[in-house]
């Protein structure tokens, strides 16, 4: 690769003459990442003005997991019995008597 008279990197490929021109204009792309995450970037823009900075996104974030987490358990053990959940027990017993305890 060289450089001719007009600032142009070339590239010469093999014996066979043909040579490819690489215009670069100094131009640089600077990519900039936030250090905030993106969720906490969404809460603070899509609260309305009530999450100001990322420490209170952050705890918005885990009220909103551990929210999560009791309902899921709360569905998981035992917040579906409901009055058909207790008519179909009270029917199974009466058909295998031996199942009460």
């Amino acid at each position: 690769m060289f450089e001719d008279k007009n600032n142009h990197n070339r590239s010469e490929i093999g014996d066979t003459g043909v040579s490819f021109e690489d215009e670069w204009r100094g131009q640089s792309s600077q990519v900039y990442y936030s250090k905030t995450p993106k969720m906490n970037q969404w809460i603070i823009n899509h609260s309305g003005g009530l999450v100001k900075d990322e420490k209170t996104a952050s705890f918005v974030l885990l009220g909103v997991a551990a929210v999560a987490a009791v309902i899921a358990f709360y569905l998981s053990f035992g917040g579906g019995l409901g009055a058909s959940d207790n008519k179909a027990r009270d029917q199974m017993l009466k058909i295998h008597p031996e199942l009460r305890r």
